[in-house]
């Protein structure tokens, strides 16, 4: 039988509360929801780092980012750093990438080239970082020419010619190339691509007719928009103190109407790329799966941006869809880590020998039988290896460096609104976590293993 061709939809900055099959409350997107209910949907997959790079590499590598290198952004990923597109392209398989990299250290745009792309040989789209609204193909140019970088949150007032059109604004773009690649691919191997839209990140602002889709004053903001603020909060993180364009809840909403725009535009763009497919006859022999980096903090614990070890930002959307393996509408509650992914494709795919990983096989989860050999706990930490957590079950225990550490009853509490560390009662299932956490921190050589160990 041939092997699948698999086709990896990569968003930037995604939470799951922007997914309608994920329980969105201001959005719709039901081409993003389809490859759901074709498929599966895991409701509990999450990042092991809430920042681009450490995230892109664990997802990639299957290895936490003590061990691929690529701990913290601009630091690029060690050269041992071995992806499941190297392992693939070893089997045969034509492989490619579009958009945002980020795991090649610092520049912008720095195109890629095959040397720095760790398995994706056509990687002439493929760029290092950037959030740029606008990419160009001038006919005097070689490459592709990005819009000056706006950094920035709104753009009211300001000139948007940099806000490309259908033709030129980035998500589109990115997905028209996806689409060349679909229809221009070599017939007679399988193919594995990947296209990393950097939307919707910063700065909150999308191209017509998304940018006015949504109206601010009817969007909900989360139940504990600007409240409960943790005492060890960061400078620049709290609502008021980062939010340029305003202090309140209208500022809120203005940055969420805008993000759900993007939300929107990519969703579109799914609908797109399932039509492609469908039309070349390849669909259903198409691992499709959608997933994200890391999520969006959009105002609950007063917080704005990413990390900072609550769970909101570290649980992404994971859709997949196969109807050769993967029945429809299956709904997976167990907690899967981005470092099980790598192992859990080529596992699904029937490849067989050994590849670098510490991830686990979660293919079993996929074809909808219970695993009683899953063990249901997941490892999570900071960028700078200055706080690390486990979630196990119900619990989600939070060590830090500082010794403000938090416990949340993730079942009772599901907005993490009454830490319970310090409670007598639940002592025993901190200790624990911590011995868990060391025991985690010594296989894969996290900088961790120093401070935790003697508090």
């Amino acid at each position: 039988m041939k092997r699948p061709d698999i086709l990896i939809i990569y968003t930037d900055q995604q939470s799951t509360w922007s997914v309608s099959l994920l329980g969105a409350q201001d959005i719709n997107t039901p081409n993003i929801d389809r490859i759901g209910r074709e498929g599966a949907v895991l409701e509990n997959f999450y990042t092991p780092c809430a920042v681009c790079t450490p995230s892109r590499g664990c997802f990639l590598t299957g290895q936490y980012p003590s061990q691929h290198g690529a701990y913290r952004n601009n630091v690029p990923l060690s050269e041992n750093a071995e992806t499941f597109a190297q392992v693939l392209k070893k089997e045969g398989y034509q492989t490619g990438y579009a958009g945002k990299w980020h795991l090649a250290g610092p520049g912008k745009p720095q195109w890629m080239t095959e040397g720095e792309s760790k398995g994706f040989e056509d990687c002439r789209y493929m760029y290092n970082r950037g959030h740029w609204k606008r990419i160009d193909e001038p006919e005097q140019e070689d490459r592709p020419v990005v819009s000056p970088y706006f950094d920035g949150y709104g753009a009211e007032g300001k000139e948007l010619s940099w806000i490309g059109d259908e033709k030129t604004y980035t998500t589109d773009w990115l997905c028209d190339k996806t689409m060349d690649f679909i229809r221009e691919r070599d017939r007679n191997r399988p193919f594995l691509y990947m296209v990393g839209i950097p939307d919707p990140h910063t700065p909150f602002c999308v191209r017509k007719p998304y940018d006015s889709m949504f109206d601010p004053a009817s969007l909900h903001l989360p139940d504990m928009y600007d409240r409960f603020y943790p005492e060890w909060l960061p400078e620049g993180m709290r609502c008021p103190d980062a939010a340029p364009g305003g202090n309140g809840p209208e500022e809120g909403r203005r940055r969420l109407a805008q993000y759900l725009g993007e939300v929107k535009c990519i969703d579109d763009n799914v609908g797109r790329i399932l039509k492609c497919l469908e039309k070349e006859g390849i669909l259903d022999n198409t691992i499709v799966v959608f997933t994200s980096d890391h999520g969006e903090y959009m105002g609950e614990h007063g917080l704005w941006g990413k990390n900072c070890l609550y769970p909101s930002c570290y649980r992404v959307p994971f859709l997949i869809r196969w109807p050769e393996r993967i029945r429809g509408g299956l709904r997976v509650s167990e907690l899967v880590s981005a470092v099980d992914f790598k192992d859990t494709l080529l596992r699904l795919i029937g490849l067989e020998g050994s590849w670098t990983s510490n991830g686990r096989d979660a293919s079993g989860l996929l074809s909808g039988r219970s695993d009683r050999n899953w063990e249901n706990r997941i490892f999570i930490n900071g960028m700078l290896f200055e706080e690390a957590g486990v979630m196990k079950e119900r619990y989600y225990t939070v060590f830090r460096k500082d010794g403000l550490h938090m416990m949340f009853d993730m079942e009772k509490d599901p907005g993490q609104t009454r830490n319970l560390f310090h409670k007598e009662q639940y002592r025993d299932i901190a200790e624990m976590a911590k011995r868990e956490l060391l025991e985690h921190c010594r296989e894969v050589g996290s900088p961790v293993l120093k401070w935790l160990s003697i508090l």
